[in-house]
């Protein structure tokens, strides 16, 4: 695989890693029976995102790498409790239905 495609992949892969972890370390969290303690999964998380922000800068400049891990972030800690919440909802209208 070629590197402008690789860097950019990796980098969207590693905030959505980033963001799981914060996600799942959050009290509002409806993945896992307990959440995750954060003292652990924060300073992972922490370490993902410099690794993202990191191949974001290799494909692009530094400045514009440095966006597209913001809003990469920005994104997917948005978009994650509500297709947490939307999974859940369609799971109990069809409990509904019997």
């Amino acid at each position: 695989m070629k590197a402008d495609v690789f860097f950019p992949l990796l980098g969207v892969g590693l905030a959505l890693g980033s963001c799981l972890l914060i996600y799942l370390a959050s009290h509002q969290q409806k993945m896992l029976r307990a959440r995750l303690k954060p003292r652990r999964v924060v300073p992972a998380a922490t370490l993902l995102m410099v690794f993202s922000g990191s191949a974001f800068c290799r494909t692009t400049s530094c400045l514009t790498g440095l966006f597209m891990t913001a809003i990469c972030f920005m994104i997917v800690l948005t978009s994650l409790p509500v297709l947490v919440a939307g999974g859940r909802y369609r799971g109990e209208c069809r409990d509904m239905r019997r």
